[in-house]
């Protein structure tokens, strides 16, 4: 059992940066984008503009630095870090994006238009998007994976905190933004879809572990 001054952890959910087919707004789910000319310079502007000054390191900060295994995620952490903390980035498996099956880097458009894709399209809607992908993932499941990644990084972070007890330890979070709805729609108090960010964009809170519940604080809002 963790006490009350080991059990705090500063969390940072950042989604990563636009692809051409996030521009095109198609589902892009288990193809290894990467992020487009216009999406790298976005990141860039907004690391200059101080959009991230919450990663920045001081003496008194232990960063543990998580990504998805996508490789847009891996260059938005390297390119919002500085060089000498890309030896810190681990891939979680967990963290891939959803598998969208049959509609993979289809858009809206094309779903609901032709004629092989839009009753099933019609349908996963009126489900409010719980229905499975066909020859892909459930929402359920999707989640699933993603808390139990989530709650993995979180424990190694935990006995961080314990090693290192004079250090603010924080996560920082590479990862989709399907995975940060899995993740704070699972432990605040809104739906599936209000957490939906931007790319580039993302969420800092304070993750306490009370007890066997994990409660979310002093959840801000990251926006270019």
């Amino acid at each position: 059992m963790w006490n009350r001054s080991e059990n705090k952890i500063n969390c940072i959910f950042i989604r990563h940066g636009c692809t051409a087919s996030n521009r095109e707004h198609r589902y892009l789910g288990r193809t290894n984008e990467p992020l487009d000319e216009a999406g790298v310079l976005e990141l860039k502007n907004a690391l200059n503009n101080g959009v991230y000054k919450a990663l920045e390191e001081n003496s008194l900060k232990e960063q543990i630095i998580f990504t998805s295994p996508m490789r847009r995620c891996k260059q938005t952490a390297e390119i919002i870090l500085p060089v000498s903390q890309h030896h810190k980035i681990h891939t979680v498996k967990e963290f891939a994006e959803m598998d969208f099956g049959e509609w993979e880097l289809k858009s809206y458009k094309e779903l609901s238009t032709d004629i092989r894709f839009r009753d099933s399209y019609q349908a996963w809607i009126n489900s409010g998007g719980t229905l499975a992908f066909p020859n892909g993932e459930s929402r359920k499941e999707f989640c699933k994976r993603s808390i139990c990644g989530f709650e993995r990084a979180l424990t190694r972070a935990l006995e961080l905190k314990r090693a290192m007890p004079d250090k603010e330890i924080q996560i920082v979070f590479f990862v989709h933004g399907g995975t940060i709805m899995a993740i704070m729609s699972h432990y605040c108090d809104m739906d599936y879809y209000d957490y939906q960010v931007k790319n580039g964009c993302g969420y800092s809170c304070e993750v306490a572990v009370e007890g066997n519940e994990i409660v979310f604080n002093e959840i801000v809002s990251i926006s270019l």
